[in-house]
């Protein structure tokens, strides 16, 4: 297959170079603005099962006039005393401004400040010295991560700026916008800042590195026109892919910015790895004697097998999240895979066209000869002279550098078993962005859980929230949750629940006053007659009428941290048991929770049921390819085992370092960071492994079982190496990024792919085969085939050997 692959290439090259630009150029025309089908959240991806997902539909269905899915908050506080006529009339004038009219069917459903009669009493401050504060809440009919929330965000910061800057602002009165919809906007500004800035340093990195390993413009340009042709086209692809699922509900398919930014070092990085093969494959043909034609035939016939089978490693890999629970797991994988697919065609024949195009003078200005001694061909050059003492040295000495790099390995391999991860999406952002500002002033004024309550849904087979003996029960049922007591994770006993809202205690203030006699008596009896009140905490909905009810708990805790998602569970457990004891007025109802919490306690579930899910599969796929690729089953099993352990180490470096880095303030990493890790270091590292293995099996055939992994070794050196540094280089440009989970991304897949290139590839896997190099020295050897692709072929290095002189 590949020999007539590169024969057609190597003689219709102007074809390939003219049908690859037309292709791109058309299906780029073609494609809708990425803009324009990109999707982001993380919530909205749960699979339907989860408790949080069943709850928001039933909060849907039942309670459809509140309509509201997220929410802004605006927070105006006066720091030096309690706020001012002016301040007040400020609010009145914010409020009557955001307020939609009746008709309006905007984004907007709602808005409550402190004269809303069922909210109201909560919207003033009661934390320190009372009245310095008050709220703004503005309910939105659409999911925090809508892209429709952005623009109308973006529309609250310039109403905000311009009050702020009117001459009748109130001196001294501070404004900061906060809320779920104002944090998920946040993301989705800096998500979008991370892919320009991953996208331009990776560029930068790649054209760099490039100069450094080939000193030559010519072959700098060869990988950079290829990724540029393989970019369009699957960016182009995708969005057309993710626009007629849109359209015609054929098949399900989404794209997420995220799975942008892992597009870009992805197929940067590997593809620049696979014309780095094939164009130290085609120097070496040259070299041999051959004309550029048949030059660029041998390298695609003899480095095919070693790119395919490397690029098929990473995406079945990247593939095998297609099982992922999580959406953004099940569309993000296959979706990386799918580029890498078209980087693998492009690097098939788009590169080697592009070396037929250039001939020899891709080696401009200092030769082919150079460009051969600047890689490891000559033995007299020094990189090849130091290769040949690292490998001499694990030679002669195995045992004891396997056993001192185990040794020295053990610690972070101990770390890399137990890290804790982090769901705190306030965490990933800087102090400098506007929600988070927002959140510190509402946060010094009011609880944190402010910005989200945790909801609770009962659901009972009658309509017996409309009697009185039900009435009677969610009032107990209040006045227990008010005075809840918890144990933190520091083994404090706490009351974590600052205010109980439902359908007996709308305000949410201390149960049970009612006494007519004082203020707050008669407030809390005409909040209880509300028809807001009873709209928002009793169904009404046909089938759901008297039959559902609504209870929110206001916490003392930041809605994303982990203190809220234990707080969640242990009132999950307290609710579903008094739905299933038989004495309880509760036994047999449905309880379901909503809100940030409750999203953030099912993703971590099923966050969890994913990475090992996909981790089981990576490896048996992998162990496939190798078995099939190898034909021996230990080795393979070892190779695995080795990217293993170089996951276990790096995320155990990683956890050491941010731990460093962030100080007290450090939770946890990234929770997407081990899913990701996982995929894509055995991905990658195992193919680094391939490369050298296959020369070995091939090396021994020819010179024996030690002589062959010493020559092997030296021959794959300097390539491989040249890779993994590439590659590294692409993963670390995720750190210019302004996401904190990008940093700790980029930082871990950097190092895991130095570790592997490093250490696992250059010690541990020599040293391992020099012990026992009966298991690799036999016959069957796929790199001597006699079937004229394999023969030869040098497909694991893909360069890789260097005719002997």
């Amino acid at each position: 297959m590949y020999t007539q692959i590169a024969r057609v290439v190597s003689r219709h090259w102007i074809l390939a170079l003219v049908g690859w630009a037309l292709v791109a150029g058309v299906i780029r025309f073609l494609a809708p603005a990425w803009a324009s089908i990109v999707q982001d959240g993380d919530f909205a991806f749960l699979p339907p099962q989860m408790d949080s997902v069943r709850g928001a539909k039933l909060l849907e269905q039942a309670f459809p006039g509140t309509r509201a899915k997220s929410e802004a908050v605006l927070v105006l506080a006066r720091p030096g005393g309690p706020l001012r006529e002016a301040d007040y009339a400020l609010v009145n004038r914010l409020v009557a401004e955001l307020t939609p009219a009746d008709d309006q069917a905007g984004l907007v459903t709602a808005v409550d400040s402190y004269q809303s009669l069922v909210l109201g009493p909560e919207l003033i401050s009661r934390v320190g010295p009372a009245g310095q504060a008050t709220l703004i809440r503005i309910h939105l009919r659409t999911e925090l991560a809508a892209t429709k929330n952005m623009a109308w965000i973006a529309q609250l910061r310039r109403t905000v700026e311009a009050t702020r800057h009117a001459a009748d602002y109130p001196q001294g009165l501070e404004i900061g916008i906060t809320g779920a919809a104002a944090i998920a906007a946040d993301m989705r500004l800096a998500a979008e800042e991370s892919l320009h800035n991953t996208e331009s340093t990776t560029v930068v990195l790649v054209v760099l590195i490039l100069l450094l390993v080939y000193r030559a413009p010519g072959l700098v340009m060869v990988p950079l026109l290829t990724i540029l042709a393989s970019w369009a086209f699957s960016l182009g692809l995708i969005a057309l892919l993710a626009q007629l699922s849109q359209q015609t509900g054929w098949f399900d398919f989404k794209v997420f910015r995220t799975t942008q930014i892992f597009m870009v070092v992805i197929l940067y990085g590997a593809t620049t790895d696979y014309c780095l093969f094939l164009i130290s494959r085609y120097a070496e043909e040259l070299q041999r004697g051959l004309p550029p034609g048949e030059a660029v035939e041998a390298a695609i016939a003899r480095v095919g097998p070693a790119i395919t089978a490397s690029g098929m490693t990473t995406i079945l890999s990247l593939g095998m999240m297609i099982f992922a629970d999580f959406g953004k797991f099940r569309y993000g994988g296959p979706t990386i895979a799918l580029s890498l697919l078209v980087a693998l065609a492009a690097s098939l024949t788009l590169a080697p066209a592009l070396l037929r195009f250039g001939g020899a003078m891709v080696f401009w200005p200092f030769g082919l000869r150079a460009q051969r001694s600047a890689e490891d061909g000559d033995r007299h050059s020094p990189l090849t002279r130091l290769w040949e003492k690292i490998a001499a040295t694990l030679m002669a000495h195995p045992g004891p550098i396997l056993i001192g790099s185990v040794l020295i390995l053990a610690w972070p391999t101990y770390v890399g078993l137990s890290v804790p991860t982090s769901y705190d999406l306030l965490g990933e952002l800087n102090r400098q962005r506007f929600s988070i500002r927002g959140t510190e002033l509402l946060q010094h004024y009011f609880p944190p859980g402010q910005i989200g309550p945790i909801t609770i849904l009962v659901r009972a087979d009658t309509p017996i929230f409309k009697t009185s003996e039900g009435k009677s029960q969610i009032s107990r049922l209040t006045k227990e949750l008010s005075g809840l007591t918890y144990t933190d994770s520091h083994g404090v006993q706490t009351t974590p629940v600052s205010g109980v809202r439902s359908l007996t205690n709308p305000l949410g203030g201390a149960p049970g006053v009612m006494d007519p006699f004082t203020r707050l008596g008669r407030r809390n009896l005409a909040a209880r007659s509300s028809p807001r009140a009873i709209n928002r905490y009793l169904a009404e909905a046909p089938g759901f009428d008297g039959k559902v009810t609504r209870i929110d708990l206001l916490t003392r805790y930041d809605p994303f941290s982990a203190e809220s998602v234990r707080l969640l569970e242990d009132v999950r457990q307290r609710m579903h048991g008094l739905a299933g004891d038989p004495a309880s007025p509760w036994h047999g109802m449905e309880f379901s929770f909503v809100g940030i919490t409750a999203g953030i306690h099912d993703l971590r579930i099923v966050n969890q049921g994913d990475f090992y899910r996909i981790a089981a599969l990576t490896r048996f796929w992998v162990f496939v390819v190798l078995l099939v690729l190898l034909r021996r089953v230990f080795i393979s099993l070892f190779l695995i085992l080795t990217v293993l352990w170089g996951y276990l180490i790096t995320i155990g470096v990683t956890k050491v370092v941010f731990m460093w880095y962030y100080g007290a303030a450090f939770v946890g990493l990234g929770w997407q960071l081990p899913v990701f890790l996982f995929v894509i270091l055995v991905a990658v590292g195992e193919d680094y492994n391939i490369y050298l293995v296959v020369r070995v099996v091939e090396e021994q055939q020819r010179r024996g079982a030690i002589e062959g992994i010493r020559s092997a070794l030296v021959r794959t050196g300097g390539i491989i190496t040249s890779c993994g540094v590439i590659m590294a280089g692409t993963f670390a440009s995720m750190i210019s990024g302004t996401l904190r989970g990008m940093h700790e991304m980029g930082f871990a897949l950097a190092f895991g792919v130095l570790l592997d290139t490093f250490v696992i590839r250059t010690i541990i896997v020599p040293a391992f085969l020099a012990l026992w190099p009966s298991l690799s020295h036999g016959r069957g050897n796929p790199a001597t085939r006699s079937d004229g692709a394999g023969a030869e072929s040098y497909a694991a290095e893909g360069r890789l050997g260097v005719a002997e002189k």
